[in-house]
């Protein structure tokens, strides 16, 4: 991954995206899990992942993407989910923040990529995957034109998303 118009970093939503649930800071911890994809609640509140999610993260990582959450989401929720789903160790950076403003995250995160990781990123190495497009006009207007795939509108399941982001590896040899 030479190339400097080559994918580096993913940065992936949570609520709606990675999971079946539009608000999991709304949800009462501790969380049960049921099976490896599916937890619940104090209240018996369902959380399933979407079919793929976990492959699909695994595979991001075996691909050496430095792989991000941008969630807005009450922390302490969301990593509990997370935790009890075994996915934080798919990510190397949390930005879980229970604000709008993803642009000023990934600001953030390009800030500490750079000093973790010797890195510095440029907008067409960035993939930005969401259920939502509300957050990428503040996000283009900070950071630039990011690559955006709206789930569940550009790609339906979670092997297209990766079959996209394989088409954009092929330029980059």
């Amino acid at each position: 991954m030479n190339n400097p118009h080559c994918p580096k970093v993913v940065f992936i939503d949570l609520d709606g995206t990675i999971w079946d649930c539009f608000d999991i800071s709304s949800l009462t911890p501790p969380f049960q899990r049921v099976n490896k994809d599916v937890i619940v609640d104090k209240f018996d509140t369902k959380v399933s992942l979407y079919p793929g999610a976990r492959d699909f993260l695994k595979w991001l990582k075996e691909k050496s993407f430095i792989v991000a959450v941008l969630s807005w989401n009450m922390f302490s929720i969301a990593y509990s989910a997370m935790k009890k789903l075994s996915l934080v160790r798919y990510f190397d950076l949390l930005y879980i923040e229970h604000h709008p403003h993803k642009g000023y995250m990934i600001m953030r995160a390009l800030r500490e990529i750079e000093e973790k990781f010797g890195i510095k990123v440029s907008p067409y190495e960035i993939v930005y995957i969401d259920d939502r497009e509300i957050h990428l006009s503040e996000i283009k207007k900070l950071i630039g034109n990011v690559i955006f795939i709206k789930m569940w509108e550009d790609s339906i399941t979670f092997s297209e998303v990766k079959n996209k982001i394989e088409l954009m590896l092929k330029d980059c040899s």
